[in-house]
């Protein structure tokens, strides 16, 4: 019986045993027994059905033909190899080879369905744990980009120089125009620059004048440098003493470069620009004749795009 699922009407309830031999109804109570139990009620006489403990007198009991009908027409189906048949007919299945080996593997199934169920329960929550550190390290990486934000700013509240190393690069433009009109006294200052760390502060200044000196009527270039005072230098070390060499390039690439070098002791500076004493430079760097040609049609070897170039290296003093 425990192949099939029966009815629990067609199962007596006294025994619990399929009524295949007859179904009977105790008349003072109702309940449907098999043959076998009615015999039991005939000969042993209880006071009271087994089922429902209702007082019984009489022992009387009917047919029922209703639900017997019901069962001889009712067909079940077998829940190892499949098959459908009447209840009656079921009494007498019986299972093959072929039909155990399904229900085995039918068992298999079922246990191989349960544990990927388990698995996928279980890869459901480790999907759930990964949300959680995910948002986790969402709301770790929005606090850390803030706090970035928040430094950034606070840096630029300090006005923090840049680093540099000791060289730089300088483009003067509006050279073309030195070759035919006359000089006058101008003066070039470049962006300021910025040595070491915690940073001293420098720009330079290029003059362009007329010099009578020597018997001689010249234009002349002039460089000077000069340093500026700046948000660390009350703890900066000072004078500060180096060797200096400023270039004037040669951009024809044969890198003849007009190159003058100085030593320099810059004192520290008390006011936003630096006074005289704390510049230093060439007064001479070279005349403007050296450098355009002769013949005003050929190309300078120190101008490119109407600019020169030049480049100032900052060495440690030996």
């Amino acid at each position: 019986m425990e192949d099939f699922c029966y009815n629990s009407d067609f199962l007596c309830k006294f025994c619990n045993k399929l009524m295949s031999d007859g179904i009977f109804q105790i008349d003072e109570c109702g309940c449907r027994v098999c043959k076998l139990c009615v015999e039991m009620l005939v000969t042993e006489k209880p006071v009271s059905c087994l089922a429902c403990q209702t007082p019984i007198k009489s022992f009387n009991t009917v047919t029922d033909f209703y639900l017997q009908n019901q069962f001889s027409n009712t067909k079940v189906i077998c829940r190892v190899c499949g098959w459908v048949g009447l209840i009656i007919s079921s009494l007498s299945h019986k299972h093959t080879d072929t039909h155990r080996k399904m229900a085995a593997d039918k068992e298999r199934l079922a246990l191989s369905i349960d544990n990927l169920k388990m698995t996928l329960k279980g890869l459901q929550a480790d999907v759930e744990e990964m949300k959680d550190k995910s948002n986790l390290m969402l709301k770790n990486y929005s606090f850390s980009h803030l706090k970035l934000i928040s430094l950034r700013e606070k840096a630029a509240s300090l006005e923090l120089a840049p680093i540099r190393t000791g060289e730089f690069f300088w483009r003067v433009n509006n050279i073309n125009k030195l070759k035919t009109e006359p000089v006058r006294r101008s003066v070039t200052v470049s962006p300021i620059f910025y040595y070491g760390y915690p940073n001293y502060s420098f720009y330079l200044k290029v003059l362009f004048e007329a010099s009578e000196l020597e018997m001689e009527s010249k234009n002349i270039l002039s460089v000077y440098m000069e340093v500026v005072k700046g948000i660390y230098d009350d703890i900066l070390t000072w004078p500060l003493k180096k060797d200096i060499t400023i270039q004037l390039l040669d951009l024809s690439g044969k890198e003849n470069h007009l190159s003058r070098d100085l030593q320099v002791s810059f004192e520290k500076p008390t006011a936003i620009l630096s006074s005289a004493y704390n510049a230093t430079g060439i007064s001479r760097f070279c005349n403007l004749a050296d450098l355009f040609p002769e013949n005003l049609t050929e190309k300078s070897k120190y101008v490119a795009d109407d600019a020169f170039f030049f480049k100032i290296l900052l060495k440690n003093t030996v």
